[in-house]
Order: C-alpha cells, then structure tokens, then sequence
C-alpha cells in the first residue's frame, strides 16, 4: 500500500488517499497523514479508523465524494440536496 497527498481539508492540514500495490483505490475515505501511514504499514484497518475516533475528513468533499462516502456506511444520499444540506446529513451521522 501506499498514500499520496491529495490536497488539504477546510483547516488547512494535508490529507491523504491509500493505495493498494496494484495502483486501485484502497477507499474513497480520506485520511489524515496519521490514518494514512498506520494503514500504508499496518498498524491499523481501515474498519478502526471509520468506527473509532476518528472522523473522515469530509467537510471539504464534493457531493459525488460524499455520495461515496456514505455508501461505505449504508446510506444514500439524495444528490438534489444542496452541498450543505448534504454535509448537514454527513455530520448528523458522524456525531451521532
């Protein structure tokens, strides 16, 4: 596996995208560079880093990526909302 930076969340920290060896996608999550490198040298799944503390990073995401996201977690998200009605029902999600 390995990470690439793929630019940086709303408070300006870099995050991250996996890759598996054979150049696919690992997830569509993000990931922070800490997330990132304990799945590149597998301190860590991919299961801890969605269900435990920590959040993806989605507050930057476009509606496709938040469509995606979500459906890692079993829900659909209606694209005909607005972003921020969108990023309204991620957050609601993911606090709870």
């Amino acid at each position: 596996m390995k990470m690439t930076e793929i630019g940086v969340n709303m408070a300006g920290d870099p995050v991250y995208n996996v890759y598996n060896d054979d150049g696919t996608l690992f997830k569509t999550t993000i990931y922070t560079k800490d997330e990132a490198q304990a799945l590149v040298v597998g301190n860590v799944n991919d299961v801890d880093i969605i269900e435990g503390t920590s959040v993806p990073a989605y507050q930057g995401m476009k509606k496709l990526e938040l469509e995606a996201l979500m459906r890692e977690h079993g829900i659909e998200l209606d694209r005909r909302k607005s972003r921020a009605d969108l990023l309204a029902e991620v957050d609601a999600f993911f606090k709870g």
